[in-house]
């Protein structure tokens, strides 16, 4: 999930503010970027439209399962 944690730099978010736009807790949060548990598809939409803000052509694969 390093990819993830690159693009949620860029976007200037912190782990804190990523797990409020999703409504799970900041621990929750951290577990999924670190691969501890898996994203909702729901999250996964959320974060690749956030991403697309800087990266207009970026898919669900390209950001989790590549």
């Amino acid at each position: 999930m390093s990819k993830l944690k690159g693009y949620r730099v860029m976007l200037g978010q912190t782990q804190a503010s990523m797990a409020k736009t999703l409504g799970v807790s900041t621990q929750s949060y951290n577990n999924k970027e670190t691969g501890k548990t898996p994203f909702s598809n729901s999250e996964m939409l959320k974060i690749r439209d956030m991403v697309r803000a800087i990266e207009p052509n970026i898919t669900i694969d390209d950001l989790f399962f590549s």
